[in-house]
């Protein structure tokens, strides 16, 4: 990842990921894709879930190659979201992205996009927590030897889809040590993810 552009494209293309699971997890809830099992469906989604978390978790990361070698080393190990999230902060503070409202856009020459903050309905830090954690638990294989354990993810699938959609619709975060931002857009008109490099003012 040796320039900034090339750095974005690799978080758009995390992002595209993370757009492409997503629909894979609505098949899932409006029907039209099963394993055949209802065990094995919520299996599925919370393989999927748990991926698109690790995204956004490593994706604002690649804007500094050395925090996200130093962070992603040993991330495989790693199947509880405090820790992950500890070990993320400590390499970058910043790294979790800041929801958008849609843009207003103003006519001129330069023409300007103004966002403002998106205060509600979106994937809290403290809800990544909890549903990384529940992933974690559905993916594990359960001991036998327990009774089985009902698979609760509290509120729907479809609803944390909801959540993270919202989240990445439109959201932003600061480089580490620079005064640029890169504004990610979930999905633009083409039906696919984009990464812009922009200045604040």
């Amino acid at each position: 990842m040796n320039s900034e552009l090339e750095r974005a494209k690799k978080y758009s293309n995390s992002l595209n990921e993370i757009r492409l699971r997503l629909a894979v997890l609505e098949s899932m809830c409006q029907g039209s894709l099963t394993t055949g099992s209802e065990y094995f469906d919520y299996e599925l989604a919370a393989v999927n879930l748990r991926k698109i978390l690790e995204n956004i978790a490593f994706g604002s990361l690649t804007a500094n190659s050395r925090a996200y070698e130093g962070v992603y080393a040993g991330i495989e190990k790693i199947w509880r979201a405090k820790e992950l999230l500890d070990k993320l902060e400590r390499m970058y503070v910043d790294f979790y992205p800041k929801p958008l409202e849609p843009p207003v856009i103003t006519d001129g020459i330069p023409r300007k996009l103004h966002f403002e903050l998106l205060t509600s309905g979106f994937l809290t830090r403290v809800e990544f927590v909890e549903l990384y954690d529940l992933c974690s638990s559905v993916i594990h294989s359960q001991n036998p030897f327990k009774p089985s354990a009902t698979i609760n993810f509290r509120l729907s699938v479809m609803e944390w889809v909801h959540r993270i959609r919202s989240l990445l619709r439109f959201h932003f975060f600061r480089l580490s040590g620079l005064p640029q931002l890169w504004l990610g857009e979930l999905e633009g008109p083409d039906g696919f993810s984009h990464v812009q490099i922009a200045s604040p003012t």
